[in-house]
């Protein structure tokens, strides 16, 4: 039966991708015929605000660009706690905020992808996040590809020492943009012999935008905190369980810093749902935390509260990543049970990693008494990062002319 069952899988994988290889080439060809004078239409597929820093810079030089029109299209949230989506929530208000009502395309219940490409004439689409199982089905890259080409960079930056993990998503991409070498070397490995699909090695449009904007020293007295979201074995790391109570303690008493906690968007919902607390732990946690002073950050973007933080205090997640480009100090609380990519361990070189509470406390006070012997080494790490990711997004733009 597991070999009856692995045939039907590759047999399944090779229709799926001779259908993907089917519409890359037809999207290449009419890409390749396309009139010169024509403006180019790129479509953003999002649904989570907290991510729209990965494309924000792209989206915005694409529209201030004549030779581009650029579209957010915006999905209905998935939640945890339905089991579905949930065509009642979106996250309009971010986008219109930011950019008006004139290129923004609410995704509702009976819309359909083929009547936007034709309204829009949409020549790309870009994805938020590599995963079909939170969109529509209309939505979803093997529908998606049939209509335009269809394009990804990707929320997260590719960390971890592992095999590509994103083929149900990916094998109907045709442009991927790459967060790293690693990442490029990875899925070239997975997908070889690659026929119509591209991978651009570019660099991280987010190092970018991040470096634009946090290229001045934070002036403010403010420790952000951003605990992982899941202690699962496979992608976990979260240390939030562990050191919460500590850190209401100590900022309740100590005054020199303020404290703001940033947990992912799905953390809380996760720990419910896990069981790992209960609804009434939670609101006991946002009771004391602001009877302590602690605040828990409300910005959309995660980019905005980095403007004001002086150190970072971290679980693995690609927000370390994104805050090295400022230079400032990072405290680091690694796990055991994920391998690491070569680059994320060079970025490792410039943190302070603290194994224990003990060694949080003992980092936090040594950088206020202004003992920081990795800050020449991280403003090296930084300067790399502004280096091989400072033009990214200009490369990409041509590569969609």
């Amino acid at each position: 039966m597991p070999n009856e069952v692995s045939v039907k899988t590759k047999l399944i994988n090779n229709v799926q991708k001779k259908m993907a290889d089917h519409y890359f080439k037809k999207h290449q060809k009419a890409i390749s015929v396309r009139k010169k004078d024509k403006a180019v239409n790129v479509a953003f597929i999002v649904q989570m605000p907290a991510v729209w820093d990965k494309q924000i810079g792209l989206f915005e030089m694409l529209s201030s660009d004549d030779g581009f029109n650029a579209y957010i299209i915006v999905a209905p949230n998935y939640s945890i706690k339905k089991g579905g989506i949930d065509y009642s929530d979106y996250s309009t208000e971010f986008y219109k905020n930011r950019y008006g009502d004139s290129h923004i395309i609410i995704f509702e219940k009976e819309t359909v992808f083929e009547d936007i490409c034709n309204k829009y004439d949409i020549d790309y689409v870009f994805y938020d996040r590599p995963y079909n199982f939170y969109l529509p089905d209309e939505l979803k890259t093997n529908n998606t590809l049939k209509y335009c080409a269809t394009c990804n960079i990707n929320y997260c930056t590719f960390d971890w020492d592992t095999e590509f993990l994103y083929d149900e998503f990916a094998k109907y991409i045709m442009n991927w943009y790459a967060t790293s070498s690693d990442e490029y070397d990875c899925y070239n490995q997975f997908y070889c012999n690659m026929k119509y699909r591209r991978c651009y090695n570019y660099g991280y449009p987010a190092y970018e935008t991040y470096a634009n904007l946090l290229n001045v020293g934070s002036t403010d007295k403010t420790i952000l905190w951003t605990p992982r979201w899941s202690y699962d074995e496979k992608t976990g790391g979260s240390h939030f369980v562990e050191y919460i109570d500590n850190l209401i303690d100590y900022f309740a008493t100590h005054k020199d810093y303020n404290l703001v906690i940033r947990p992912h968007p799905i953390m809380f919902e996760n720990f419910i749902s896990k069981g790992i607390m209960t609804a009434e732990r939670v609101d006991e946690i946002h009771d004391k935390c602001e009877n302590a002073g602690i605040r828990f950050d409300d910005n959309a973007l995660i980019l905005d509260t980095f403007r004001d933080t002086a150190i970072l205090l971290a679980d693995n997640s690609s927000v370390i990543n994104m805050y090295m480009t400022s230079g400032r100090p990072v405290i680091y609380c690694p796990t055991d049970n994920i391998v690491f990519s070569k680059e994320f361990n060079e970025l490792v070189e410039g943190m302070y990693v603290a194994e224990d509470w003990d060694s949080i406390v003992e980092n936090i006070e040594n950088l206020n008494n202004g003992i920081d012997p990795l800050k020449e080494k991280r403003e090296l790490i930084q300067n790399d990062l502004n280096s091989i990711h400072g033009d990214s997004i200009s490369k990409i733009v041509d590569s969609l002319r």
